[in-house]
Formats: structure tokens, C-alpha cells, sequence
């Protein structure tokens, strides 16, 4: 189940989404990477990169 990119096959309620938190967030000049952890727990990585003042997400797997 994605619920970044495929929301649209899953229904979630607005108190669901606010429980998703960030575990870890690393930034390396004008790159981060940025763990999100579900409320079931389900850990996804985000790469993002940094354009002018914006940040844009560069990557993103649900898995190893």
C-alpha cells in the first residue's frame, strides 16, 4: 500500500495522516533523505533536492 502516491486506492481520514511522523531526516548540502514512518508502521524513504529555494522530492521507495 502506498499512501504518498497511490492515496487514491485507499481512503484515509484526516487522523490518519496526522499521525504520520518523521523518523530521521539527513541533509547533505543541497540533497536530503528523509524517513516517514505510517501508523502501521510502515517505514518510506523520500530522497528529495534542493532547486533554488524549493525542495523536490528526487526518490522514493517503499522498499530495500
Amino acid at each position: 500500500m502506498d499512501i504518498f502516491f497511490c492515496a487514491q486506492e485507499y481512503e484515509y481520514k484526516a487522523s490518519f495522516i496526522k499521525k504520520i511522523k518523521a523518523k530521521s531526516i539527513k541533509l547533505e548540502g543541497d540533497t536530503a533523505r528523509v524517513i516517514v514512518v505510517s501508523p502501521y508502521q510502515w517505514e518510506t524513504e523520500f530522497k528529495f533536492v534542493k532547486v533554488g529555494q524549493r525542495w523536490l522530492i528526487n526518490g522514493y521507495c517503499v522498499f530495500q
